[in-house]
């Protein structure tokens, strides 16, 4: 879940017109589905205060980064420590997900910059 909100707000970062006005922080999370998370999420980043849409975006990715290793670092404790196959392939099958997030994560930040 935290997962898609934040891939959420790469996109709306993406996609929000260079030309806004006020406080940017604000006209991006207002587009979000949660905009009070988003704001409280993008401000605990201090490079917020000054940042523009493609420093945001980094921000944004950084922290949908961070969530996706600490679930997969989860995911990996979960699997060594299960006791029934059944469990084991089910954490194996959200362990090659997970991957899958990160790669497209990852290309998310390159559409960012080029």
């Amino acid at each position: 879940m935290a997962t898609s909100f934040f891939t959420y707000v790469l996109f709306s970062i993406l996609f929000t017109s260079t030309l806004v006005k006020g406080d940017l922080v604000t006209d991006v999370c207002i587009k979000t589905p949660v905009p009070s998370l988003c704001e409280k999420l993008l401000r605990s980043d201090p490079h917020s205060k000054t940042a523009d849409l493609e420093t945001l975006g980094t921000i944004a990715f950084n922290m949908t980064s961070d969530l996706i290793t600490s679930t997969s670092t989860m995911l990996e404790f979960l699997y060594d420590n299960a006791t029934s196959t059944e469990m084991r392939k089910l954490f194996r099958f959200c362990s090659s997900y997970y991957a899958y997030v990160e790669v497209q994560s990852t290309m998310n930040l390159c559409y960012i910059h080029y």
